[in-house]
């Protein structure tokens, strides 16, 4: 436990934050912000981090909730939370797949939760898909993707605040040898404002079911959002386009 009303630093010249069990690990700047510029590693303990003025990370802020192999424990959790009025904006991957298995069935990954009270939301890299199984048994299988639900709110009318795609969402379900493979999961993104694609010409979003609530758009048609899903919802309020691409056939339940 980190805990404090001012502000919070991991910076790139230490060692980072690494529980080497599954213990929590919690960030709270009650007061203040929170940058991550090393990793945060647990094998399979929660990370929560909490600011009030905004949290950052950089490329070094990676972090990683995997599970111990061959353990079938589910991978930690990330949540990420501002509370107040503030930004997050993350460049650091988060990866919480499950663990693989070589005797058995793989684990599920780990959910990933980001919200903003009054703020934009921009990230990078996020894969919370299961582990894989390569053992040897019919069912032996492979581990659920978990879900990555990301929030930009507002505390008062007046303002709009967006999602910003600048790396992959993956969330599929684990390979298995000799089994079944894990379940794809799902990808929620409720954007008080916009979701925008950071990343033009790269795959956004890789899961099974893909659901967008955008007050004010779901990227452009100039400028799609890339996605390979297998289900797709939208709702588009206000205003804006939509314009989403999509690798495969894909079911559409509302747009």
């Amino acid at each position: 436990l980190v805990a404090t009303l001012g502000n919070i630093t991991i910076p790139t010249a230490g060692s980072g934050i690494t529980s080497t069990g599954n213990g929590t690990v919690t960030v709270t700047a009650s007061a203040g912000s929170i940058a991550i510029n090393d990793v945060i590693t647990t094998v399979g303990g929660l990370v929560d981090i909490d600011g009030q003025t905004g949290v950052t990370s950089d490329a070094n802020g990676v972090i990683t909730t995997t599970a111990a192999a061959n353990g079938g424990a589910v991978s930690g959790a990330v949540q990420i939370n501002v509370n107040g009025a503030g930004n997050i904006s993350l460049a650091g991957n988060i990866v919480s797949t499950g663990a693989a298995s070589t005797g058995g069935t793989a684990s599920a990954g780990g959910q990933v939760d980001i919200v903003t009270s009054d703020g934009t939301v921009a990230v990078g890299n996020i894969t919370t898909s299961g582990g894989n199984s390569t053992g040897p048994g019919p069912n032996h299988n492979g581990g659920a993707a978990a879900a990555v639900n990301i929030t930009s709110g507002d505390a008062a009318p007046g303002d709009t605040h967006a999602i910003t795609l600048n790396g992959t969402i993956t969330a599929l379900g684990g390979s298995a040898t000799n089994g079944t493979a894990g379940a794809d999961g799902t990808v929620t993104l409720t954007a008080d404002g916009a979701v925008v694609d950071g990343n033009a010409g790269t795959l956004n979003v890789s899961a099974g079911t893909l659901v967008i609530d955008a007050v004010t758009g779901v990227a452009s048609l100039a400028d799609p959002l890339e996605i390979s899903v297998t289900d797709l919802g939208v709702d588009n309020p206000v205003s804006g386009q939509i314009g989403l691409t999509e690798a495969n056939g894909v079911s559409v339940t509302k747009i």
